[in-house]
Order: C-alpha cells, then structure tokens, then sequence
C-alpha cells in the first residue's frame, strides 16, 4: 500500500497529503523523525549513531542520528517513537524525550531533492551499546564515540575513535571516524546539535 505523508509550504503551513514517492520526486516538504540517543549507562557518556544498511536507497552506508523516520499523514509526534524501536531494538516512552526542535533540512537524494521538517529529540539513555538490538535490514552497525570527541569532531577535527558493534551481532570494536563518513547535513546541523544536548543534559533532562 502506498504511504501517505502530510506536506506543507516554505513557511511550515500544512498543504494536504501526498504519497511518499511524490513527496520525493517533487521535493515536497514534509515531517520526519529524528532521536539523538546519549549513552549513559556505565562509563564515559556517548553519543550513539547508526550506520545505515548497504541497501537503503539514499545513504548507504553512510552513519547518521541514532534512529529515525517518517512521520506519516495525521499521525502525533509520539508515533515516532515507532521508528526507534524498528530500527534500534527498544525505544523509550514519549514522555521521556527531550524536544529539540524543528530543523528545515535539504539533501540531494537519487529521485531529486527530499525537503525534511525534523522533529529532533533527544533520548538520555542508561544503557550500554550492547543492549540494543538493531534491525540489520535498516542498521548495518551501531556507533558510540564519547562526548568529548564528538564535540571535537563536530568542531573540526579530522577524525576521533568510536567503538562500533555490527548489527548482526558479536563483539564490539573499535572504529575511527571522520565527518564526511555522515549523512550530508552539513557540520552546522551536528554542531548545533552537540550543543543543544550539552545544554539539555546539564540542565537535568532524561535519564
């Protein structure tokens, strides 16, 4: 069955409903789901990404936010939360989120330009890269790096080490990554975002 998605104009204002491949093909914006997840279980808090599958259609291969997705025509925001348990294996309560905001972003995609309103939240998590259960259909593997590197790489450095763990189970290991190994949303976008989680977990949010 078709998927069915809201669209709106420049300004944010709902405009009706398209399917899905329209909505890309015309470059139409639209809602999505973004959850940054911040580790917190034991040892050094770590930002957690995905590597996305060989075979998703835009970005193979490349790492981005920990999970998301769309958000289809008329659904609420706490039906992403749906998106986090796809593809990482669990998922918190809505309730235990952080807002982030709404984030404008344009990517070049092979059927033309996809226009993104993103829902960002954040999700303090207390546990350990290894208790997640990713679907190797979507995740190729999972991506820790500690804090302090992640704010260094999101401010110019070159590359910074993460422990990674492949979807398909096993044993962690280690990994060193670069920006441009990310899903091109500019090192901005990244940067803000280190920022607003800074701000969210001093001032107490999650856990």
């Amino acid at each position: 069955m078709p998927e069915w998605l809201d669209v709106f104009d420049e300004e944010g204002r709902w405009r009706g409903f398209a399917e899905r491949d329209r909505v890309h093909r015309e470059g139409l914006w639209h809602r999505t789901f973004h959850c940054w997840v911040l580790l917190v279980g034991s040892g050094a808090p770590r930002l957690l990404f995905q590597r996305r599958a060989a075979g998703k259609k835009t970005h193979p291969g490349c790492l981005d936010i920990a999970a998301a997705g769309h958000l289809r025509a008329g659904e609420p925001l706490r039906a992403g939360v749906r998106e986090v348990a796809e593809e990482l294996g669990m998922a918190p309560d809505f309730a235990e989120l952080i807002p982030l905001g709404v984030v404008p972003t344009v990517l070049e995609g092979p059927d033309g330009v996809d226009r993104e309103r993103c829902h960002e939240f954040l999700w303090i998590a207390p546990h350990a890269l290894t208790d997640f259960r990713p679907d190797p259909g979507e995740v190729a593997a999972l991506v820790a790096v500690e804090w302090d590197d992640a704010g260094r790489l999101f401010a110019g450095a070159s590359a910074v080490p993460a422990q990674v763990r492949p979807a398909a189970g096993g044993p962690c290991g280690e990994t060193t990554i670069r920006l441009e190994d990310f899903v091109p949303r500019g090192a901005s976008y990244y940067r803000r975002h280190w920022e607003q989680i800074a701000a969210a977990w001093a001032g107490g949010g999650g856990g």
